[in-house]
């Protein structure tokens, strides 16, 4: 053993042997650098050496032969192997407390072995790249058997491993840190591990949310079994049809492996397609594509909610025309038109669902509920305020800066709660697929935003079905009111109209999240769409219908002269009252300031039409 494997030196301890490398020769072709004093092998400067190992002639223990062992942290039995089978072996590295070498200066070891064709023993592994890099040289590495390895062995090593981890790196002579000969068998062969990116699990894991978006990656690594026969065929492929295109190099970076590894796995992929194929998970592979929606319900959405922004504007347009501006026109307030912006921006919402633009579609849609009905609740309040307040003979301070403060802060309460969802319950992109019909490997997949918990859609509709509830008492209170100013009727239709469509969405977003169609809910949207557009026609025929048709009837002066009477009736009341008091001048003062009282109590469009009261 002694005489077949020498022991390598350095660089550095060569050129001390030889008169620090002044005379040159095959061995080392110049002086090294103080860093290159430790190597054993650098390609065309120094070739390496195997010094003889000493043997006392006395004394046969003494006489070894060397063996390149790895540093402890390694699972390596080399020293109580070599013991308890008698091989004359010992490791000569510098590393305690195995005398071990790291893994750099063990294959430039072999390197130094394979230039002056010296016999080497080291502990490796394989399937590995450097040793498929010798495979076919003459320096093609033969593996050494011990004792097979028995299960009563293995199930040593196992019993013992942890024990065996704390001492194999302990300080100490050999034999504190031998194991039994019970566990000194040879190494067991063991089918490769695959190591998997972290990353391609947390993809799985989010595809999952959808088994049609699920990545079969994971899958199909896991059922797939690459043999350590295969991984050294594919090694030694990248060697042997290399070409020249790559080199395994001591301490290089190996930048050229990238090429030759793709090609031989490419080849061996080739080779085997018929083997891989039947590890391809069921309905797999599938081709992805965008989901275009060209069916009739989306054609009939989009058509819908152009016509309710053209109904909004023919709407607008009779307003005008027909002037009954003055009867919507609240003390200066033109609520007519925050009503009719308010309808438009709704319209302009259920667009923007028809095409998955969810969070901008419910920004419209919030602003536009609030438009809409905030000048009506005002509008109703303030009659029903000033009604009572003329059945009382009080005086009703009703001032439009008031007003307009009512409706501003209305619409920013609106952006609060959009703003805070924004924050808190932000809208994210999702993927909604449904398979193609009749092809089991086409996906079609639409792009949507939701949000996680629905903050700002709970938050509106909550808000919206308080102002709905709010003009209810409104409406209900409004009843006695004069019949020119009474629209109990036009607003509650406009609430049965906006109550109703209010469940039905509530009632097709229940069914989405519930019912397992996926055509049903990537079609959801659609349905909203729908819905929103109708809801505001309905709305607009229930509260703007009524007033055109009054504005259409022949002019008669119905509504001045019933006005007048109610108002002439009133002050026959105050009249009578005052009479019977006896004092005349009193009851003229009392019938002037009742008519101021009514001049100003009464609603501009009523001042604006019939003149002040005398």
């Amino acid at each position: 053993m002694a005489e077949i494997f020498k022991t390598p030196i350095t660089w550095g301890e060569y050129c001390d042997l030889n008169l620090n490398c002044t005379l040159l020769d095959k061995v080392a072709t110049r002086k090294p650098t103080n860093a290159e004093r430790g190597k054993y092998f650098l390609d065309g400067s120094y070739t390496g050496f195997f010094k003889e190992n000493y043997c006392d002639v006395s004394n046969s223990t003494s006489c070894v032969g060397h063996f390149v062992d790895v540093y402890c942290l390694w699972t390596t039995l080399a020293e109580s192997q070599f013991y308890w089978h008698n091989i004359s072996l010992v490791s000569g590295g510098h590393i305690e407390p195995n005398n071990g070498y790291s893994n750099e200066e063990l294959v430039e070891i072999v390197f130094a072995a394979n230039a002056t064709r010296s016999d080497v023993l080291f502990y490796w592994f394989e399937p590995d790249l450097f040793v498929a890099s010798f495979d076919g040289t003459p320096m093609e590495f033969q593996r050494v058997k011990l004792p097979s390895p028995s299960l009563e062995c293995m199930q040593y090593r196992d019993e013992n491993r942890k024990y065996w981890s704390e001492i194999q790196c302990s300080a100490g002579t050999p034999d504190k840190r031998r194991i039994p000969a019970a566990g000194s068998c040879d190494y067991p062969s063991r089918e490769l591990e695959f190591v998997f990116s972290k990353g391609l699990d947390i993809t799985t894991q989010l595809s999952r949310e959808h088994f049609l978006l699920k990545n079969p990656a994971l899958d199909f690594l896991q059922s797939f079994q690459l043999r350590a026969l295969s991984m050294v065929y594919l090694m030694r492929n990248i060697f042997s049809k290399s070409l020249g295109e790559f080199k395994y190099i001591p301490g290089g970076d190996h930048e050229n492996m990238g090429y030759a590894s793709r090609r031989a796995v490419c080849e061996w992929v080739y080779d085997n397609i018929d083997g891989l194929v039947h590890n391809i998970p069921d309905e797999y592979p599938r081709f992805f594509k965008e989901n275009v929606w060209s069916n009739p319900l989306r054609q009939l959405a989009l058509s819908i909610g152009i016509l309710t922004i053209a109904l909004v504007a023919v709407t607008a347009i009779f307003t005008l025309k027909l002037k009954i501006k003055e009867t919507i026109q609240l003390l200066g307030v033109n609520g007519w038109i925050w009503i009719l912006l308010g309808f438009t921006l709704i319209g302009v919402s259920s667009l923007l669902l028809v095409n998955d633009y969810c969070a901008l579609s419910l920004w419209f849609l919030v602003l536009g509920n609030t438009l809409e009905l905030t000048p009506v609740l005002i509008k109703v309040w303030t009659i029903n305020k000033m009604f009572r307040y003329t059945r009382a003979h009080q005086r009703a301070n009703v001032r439009p800066e008031h007003l307009d403060a009512i409706l501003l802060g209305a619409l920013l309460v609106a952006c609060t709660i959009m703003v805070v969802g924004e924050v808190f319950d932000p809208y994210t992109k999702e993927l909604r697929p449904v398979l193609a019909p009749n092809d089991l490997h086409t996906v079609l997949v639409r792009r949507v935003h939701i949000s996680k918990y629905g903050i700002t859609v709970t938050s509106h509709t909550v808000v919206w079905f308080l102002m709905l509830f709010l003009a209810t008492v409104f409406t209900f209170q409004s009843r006695p009111v004069f019949e020119e100013f009474n629209e109990s009727k036009g607003l509650a239709f406009l609430i049965y109209s906006h109550f109703a469509f209010l469940l039905l969405r509530i009632l097709f977003e229940t069914i989405a999240k519930r019912w397992k169609s996926n055509t049903f809910s990537v079609n959801i949207n659609l349905l909203h769409s729908l819905l929103l557009s109708l809801d505001t026609i309905f709305a607009l025929v229930f509260y703007f219908g009524q007033k055109f048709l009054v504005a259409l009837k022949p002019h008669k002066n119905v509504n001045v002269s019933k006005s007048k009477s109610a108002f002439e009736s009133a002050k026959e009341r105050e009249q009578a009252k005052e009479h019977t008091d006896g004092d005349e001048s009193k009851t003229l003062k009392a019938e002037k300031q009742f008519s101021i009282h009514l001049k100003e109590m009464t609603p501009i469009s009523v001042i604006s039409e019939w003149g002040p009261q005398q």
